[in-house]
C-alpha cells in the first residue's frame, strides 16, 4: 500500500485528478490509507496523515499545492474519504482536514481555504471537532498570516461555537455582551479548546477577561477590547497564547497591528512592561 500511497500523493501534488481517480478505482482502500513514515513532516501533528489531509497545505511541504487542489480533494471525498478522520499524533494536537485548513497559511494565502471549507462541511465535517480547536487554530495564528483572520470569521459565520475568548477573537460583540451581562461569568464563558499548556484549570473572572483581551488585540478587534476593559479586563494583564504570555499591547505588536497598538496606548497601556516569556518590552 505504501507504493500506491506515494503514487496517489504524487497525483495530488501534480493536480492530476484522472490519475488519482484511476488509483482509487484500482484500490478502493487507498482512500483510507495513512502515511507510514515518521520522518518530517510526519513526526508531529501530521503523523499518520491520510491523502485528504495532504490537501490542506498544512504543514507546508516541499512542493506547493496545485491550483485545482479543491477539485483534487473532491475526488477523494467522492471516493469515500472520511472528512473527520484525524491525524494520529495521539495528543491534543491531532487535526482533521478541516482543522488543518483552518490554520493553513498556504490555504489562506492561496485563496482555497473558503472553497475547501465549503467542500468539507458539505460532506459532513464537524466544524466544532475537538471542542473548537479548528477556530482556535485560525484566530491564534493570525500573527503569522493575517488572512487567517478571514478564515476565523468564516468559521464563525458557519456556526462555530464560541466562548468569551473566542467571541473576543472574532469580534462578536453580541455574544461577548451575553457572556458579560451578569455578575459572575457562566461556565460557558470558558468552555472551548485551549492547548494544555495554556489552559486554566479553575480560571478566575480576571484570567478569562485578560485572555479575551489578548485574543481581541491579536485580531484587531477594537470594539471588543473596549467592551472588555469596561467590564474589568486589566489593560496590562497577561495571558498565555501558544508559547507566549503577552499583554494586549505585546499581542498587538506581535500581530503587526498599528491601529490596535495606537488604540491601546491611547487607553493607557504601558509600553515598558516586559513580556514574561521573552523579557522584552513592547
Amino acid at each position: 500500500m505504501d507504493e500506491l500511497f506515494h503514487a496517489a500523493l504524487a497525483a495530488i501534488d501534480a493536480g492530476d485528478c484522472a490519475a488519482l481517480k484511476k488509483l482509487l478505482e484500482a484500490e478502493p482502500g487507498l482512500v483510507h490509507a495513512r502515511a507510514g513514515s515518521e520522518d518530517p513532516p510526519y513526526d508531529g501533528y501530521f503523523r499518520r496523515a491520510t491523502l485528504l489531509h495532504h490537501c490542506a497545505g498544512n504543514p507546508a511541504r516541499e512542493r506547493a499545492l496545485p491550483d485545482n487542489i479543491v477539485e483534487v480533494a473532491r475526488v477523494l471525498a467522492d471516493a469515500g474519504a472520511d472528512v473527520d478522520a484525524a491525524t494520529e499524533f495521539r495528543d491534543e494536537r491531532d487535526r482533521t482536514t478541516l482543522g488543518l485548513v483552518a490554520s493553513s497559511k498556504a490555504a489562506a494565502e492561496g485563496g482555497f481555504a473558503e472553497p475547501m471549507l465549503d467542500l468539507l462541511i458539505e460532506r459532513g465535517a464537524d466544524i466544532d471537532w475537538g471542542d473548537g480547536i479548528n477556530l482556535y487554530g485560525a484566530f491564534s495564528r493570525t500573527v503569522e498570516c493575517e488572512k487567517l483572520r478571514d478564515v476565523a470569521a468564516s468559521l464563525h459565520r458557519r456556526g462555530a461555537r464560541l466562548d468569551l475568548g473566542y467571541a473576543a477573537a472574532v469580534g462578536d460583540l453580541e455574544a461577548l455582551s451575553g457572556f458579560l451581562g451578569g455578575g459572575a461569568l457562566p461556565p460557558a464563558a470558558y468552555a472551548r479548546y485551549r492547548p494544555r499548556e495554556n489552559r486554566f484549570e479553575s480560571p478566575t473572572r480576571r484570567q478569562v477577561l485578560d485572555e479575551a483581551l489578548v485574543f481581541a488585540a491579536i485580531n484587531s478587534r477594537v470594539e471588543a477590547v473596549d467592551l472588555l476593559l469596561e467590564h474589568g479586563a486589566a489593560l496590562d494583564g497577561t495571558a498565555p497564547v501558544r508559547a507566549e504570555r503577552p499583554t494586549a499591547l505585546h499581542a498587538a505588536v506581535w500581530a503587526g497591528s498599528l491601529p490596535m497598538v495606537r488604540h491601546l496606548l491611547e487607553r493607557g497601556a504601558d509600553p515598558r512592561i516586559r513580556d514574561e516569556v521573552r523579557g522584552s518590552s513592547a
